[in-house]
């Protein structure tokens, strides 16, 4: 089997609208569907399924860069443009792939550890929001 090029997770970025956020060390996306299954007569007793609505959810864990503190740009029930990037044009794959998403800000943790003294940090978890997400390259 041939290598392909994959996509390495340290050129991934995350934007709110065109503004990029800071120190961001991991994202994920999750997409779903409802799907239900039912039984009918003459189908030899197996099931068959019908995907239904489809949904996504997901997050994204920072650290705190005091230049932009993100509690100025975040805020939990805002309806906002979320750019989640897989791999930016900076780095060796010459696009800038990723999904853009309509997404409303569900919850937002902050962490500060005076035991360790790490960096202080936050995850922030969203949901999409109406109409549709698309993916492949970013502008």
């Amino acid at each position: 089997m041939a290598n392909g090029t994959v996509y390495s997770g340290k050129w991934g970025k995350v934007e709110i609208g065109a503004s990029a956020v800071n120190e961001v060390t991991s994202w994920t996306f999750t997409e779903t569907s409802d799907v239900t299954q039912y039984g009918a007569f003459g189908k030899s007793g197996y099931k068959d399924a019908v995907g239904g609505n489809v949904a996504g959810n997901g997050s994204f864990d920072a650290k705190v860069d005091f230049d932009v503190i993100m509690y100025d740009v975040l805020t939990v029930g805002d309806e906002v443009t979320l750019k989640l990037h897989l791999s930016e044009s900076t780095g060796p794959i010459a696009a800038d792939e990723g999904f853009t998403l309509t997404v409303i800000i569900t919850d937002i943790t902050w962490t500060a550890d005076g035991d360790t003294g790490d960096p202080v940090s936050y995850t922030c978890t969203f949901v999409t929001s109406g109409g549709s997400w698309s993916s492949g390259t970013i502008s």
